[in-house]
């Protein structure tokens, strides 16, 4: 948005040197014609003429510059004043270089205003807050004020949210805000208030992909995997990213939904070599579903990934058990306790491989270790 309206901004630049060429040539004619005549009251004219249209064409500014009415009216008189002054000499003096002096003084302050203008936009935060101060309605300008917000050094996360709250006060139906609010939030824990602005986003616009994965999100942390589900699913059939649908197989996982996690697990884990945790998933769902001869191969995928993972030597041992290698069960069963002494997970997943080959005081043992842990 930053670069498409700096752009808008640029290309209204190639209008306002063509206004500039056609007032530097009228106002040559201009005064060729008030040599020619030599008319007091023709000059007078043009003069006012000038006056009058600075008067209309500062409105704007001095709205943005002045509360009062007065003030308002003063700082419009005073540049057209200031105007008619450059204007009468440039156009009326009789002296080549006091006109030359004046456009060298009028182009001079020109390029000293633009110069400052240019230093403040290279600070996003100046830019934006301009562009809040002259637009107080547009929903997009406080969000990308809040954006510029959280990018500088430290971030001023409570600015940043405050702005949100100003964009969806001067514009209720703008999304972006409540999205990147429900953002801080989740980040500062704070759920409910996540919950309660990711809600509102999508009454407004439903369907909206940002508001959708982040609502998800925030109900699978606030362990509400029944209610995420639909958005999740939602968000996944959009994106069909691996990473969407590793979050859709955990989402069914926790809701004992094996099988639709298992098919949308393998999806993941195919789309890419490297996604760890849809291997992780699909292993514990399958060993859940008495096929660990099946889930093995993802399994040593996984430690391959991460070969520090004792949990994973604990799924690798349940495996091995339920394919009826009981040997190569206890090897993994002592791999996990080695690589993970203190991941009770891990020793639940070892005793439970030692319980299905029939070492019932060893697995009774591990249990043991685990409660302790």
């Amino acid at each position: 948005p930053i670069r498409t309206e700096m752009a808008a901004e640029r290309r209204a630049y190639l209008a306002i040197a063509a206004v500039i060429v056609l007032v530097v040539a009228g106002a040559e004619y201009i005064r060729r014609e008030i040599d020619a005549s030599n008319k007091p009251r023709h000059q007078l004219g043009i003069l006012v003429g000038v006056g009058i249209v600075y008067l209309a064409a500062t409105g704007w500014t001095a709205n943005h510059l002045a509360s009062t009415d007065v003030l308002r009216w003063a700082i419009r008189f005073s540049i057209a004043g200031m105007v008619v002054g450059f204007a009468w000499t440039i156009v009326f003096a009789r002296s080549r270089s006091i006109r030359l002096a004046a456009i060298a003084a009028g182009a001079t302050a020109l390029i000293a205003t633009t110069s400052e203008r240019t230093r403040q936009y290279d600070d996003l935060v100046v830019r934006w807050s301009d562009a809040v101060e002259k637009t107080p309605n547009n929903g997009r300008a406080y969000d990308n004020l809040a954006s510029a917000l959280l990018r500088t050094n430290p971030p001023r996360v409570a600015a940043a949210d405050s702005v949100l709250h100003l964009a969806m006060a001067a514009d209720s139906a703008f999304v972006p805000a409540r999205v990147r609010s429900a953002t801080i939030a989740i980040a500062q824990n704070r759920l409910t208030d996540a919950e309660s602005l990711l809600v509102q986003a999508l009454r407004i616009h439903p369907g909206d992909a940002a508001a959708t994965e982040k609502l998800g999100t925030v109900l699978l942390a606030m362990k509400r995997a029944d209610l995420a589900l639909p958005y999740v699913k939602q968000f996944a059939e959009f994106s069909g990213t691996s990473a969407s649908l590793t979050t859709l197989g955990l989402t069914y996982l926790m809701t004992r939904q094996l099988d639709s996690a298992i098919d949308v697990l393998k999806r993941a884990a195919q789309m890419d070599s490297s996604q760890l945790e849809a291997r992780r998933y699909l292993a514990a769902a399958l060993v859940e579903r008495n096929r660990g001869a099946e889930a093995r191969p993802f399994i040593e995928q996984a430690i391959h990934l991460d070969p520090t993972s004792g949990l994973m030597f604990g799924l690798l041992s349940l495996a091995f058990a339920q394919a009826g290698q009981g040997d190569s069960a206890i090897t993994a069963a002592d791999s996990a306790f080695a690589k993970a002494p203190d991941d009770a997970t891990a020793y639940v997943f070892a005793a439970r491989a030692l319980q299905t080959i029939g070492r019932f005081s060893d697995a009774a043992a591990y249990l043991k270790q685990a409660l302790q842990i």
